[in-house]
């Protein structure tokens, strides 16, 4: 089973431009979650893809500021964001920076540092790419160069906003099924990486993977070729996933990441990560026990750990789970429905479970 992330989840911008709040009954009784003190979390490094309360097309610039307020409060270090390349560049040469411009200044505003995917693979697909290209190999000079040119542009107009880039999201379920154009990817992965770093040397290039669908289908091989290549590895890991696996395999999970990583000589990143509250044996007690196991994890291991990130802070309105649940053709799979609408460490009204209070619980344990 294929956890994608749902971009429309992390536009910020389409939160900015609502100006009005429904006066619906489920809008006047959502609530935001609020913390008594803030949170120290000395070097802990934990990262979040954050989400808001109540229907996507309610959400406000107030919503916004109010949640990663909250976010900062409780200790979140790094937010995870998700782009298309066709969504900044329209066509060659040709930017459209707006939507970013306001994502990178509501984080810098509050000190919360920045990894970006460009989802030039995404999962188990190529990604959209500008309007006067399309895909044919990874050979392309054309394709190189354009990409190459891109991102260094990213990262001229953000110089020290953003501290990952990420080439590509979950690519193993890509070269499951292509794993002839694996040669061609990893000679554009490497020309990319060295373009990048001869200009902007401080920031942390890679690309990512799943761990649990890798971990299913006995596709390390993948991980070990590609990860040779770029400064660390990022997983997705949603354990939930794996058979038989319960909260108390956490630790072991977490120390196989540990030793995929480690045999690259590499750190590695959790790019995002959650157990659902309902769904796949998914429960708010086995939710907020897979927070402990996790943190416990990290605890033990967090210098070969470059940030935790966690998947998502509020659950998915219902209409839009419904609705991208089935743009991959699982909207008939109830259960992996409430799994994907469930992940949040509080309900989309607002009303906390009892993963946020482990959350907050294990953050304080950091000096």
């Amino acid at each position: 089973m294929k956890i994608r992330v749902m971009i429309l989840l992390v536009m910020l911008t389409v939160a900015a431009a609502a100006n009005a709040m429904s006066d619906s009954p489920e809008e006047r009784n959502r609530q935001h979650l609020i913390l008594e003190e803030a949170i120290s979390p000395g070097d802990a490094n934990v990262g979040m893809v954050v989400t808001y309360p109540g229907e996507i097309y309610h959400w406000t610039a107030e919503d916004i500021f109010k949640t990663m307020d909250t976010v900062k409060r409780a200790g979140i270090k790094v937010s995870h964001l998700y782009y298309m390349w066709n969504e900044i560049e329209k066509k060659n040469g040709k930017y459209s920076w707006d939507e970013l411009d306001f994502n990178l200044k509501v984080l810098s505003d509050r000190g919360i540092r920045a990894s970006i995917v460009i989802k030039l693979i995404d999962t188990a697909n190529m990604g959209q790419l500008p309007g006067d290209l399309s895909f044919r190999s990874f050979e392309s000079e054309s394709l190189r160069k354009r990409f190459k040119s891109f991102l260094v542009a990213l990262l001229d107009r953000y110089k020290g906003q953003l501290d990952y880039v990420w080439i590509g999201n979950e690519i193993d379920g890509y070269f499951e099924k292509h794993r002839d154009q694996m040669k061609g990817f990893i000679g554009f992965y490497d020309e990319v990486y060295r373009g990048l770093k001869k200009k902007h040397p401080a920031v942390k290039v890679g690309t990512i993977f799943t761990f649990h669908d890798a971990r299913n289908n006995n596709l390390f091989d993948i991980i070990r070729e590609i990860g040779k290549k770029g400064d660390l590895i990022g997983f997705s890991f949603y354990p939930q996933t794996i058979k038989g696996a319960t909260p108390a395999d956490t630790g072991k999970f977490f120390n196989e990441m540990v030793s995929l990583s480690g045999k690259l000589n590499k750190n590695f990143v959790i790019a995002e990560t959650g157990w659902s509250s309902v769904g796949l044996n998914g429960s708010e007690s086995n939710q907020a026990n897979f927070i402990r196991e996790l943190f416990s994890a990290y605890r033990n291991s967090k210098s070969k750990v470059d940030f935790l990130g966690l998947f998502v802070l509020y659950d998915f309105p219902d209409s839009i789970n419904s609705a991208l649940a089935d743009s991959y053709g699982m909207g008939g799979h109830k259960e992996f429905v409430q799994f994907q609408g469930s992940l949040g460490l509080a309900h989309n009204d607002g009303r906390e479970k009892a993963g946020w209070k482990a959350m907050q619980e294990e953050m304080k344990k950091f000096k």
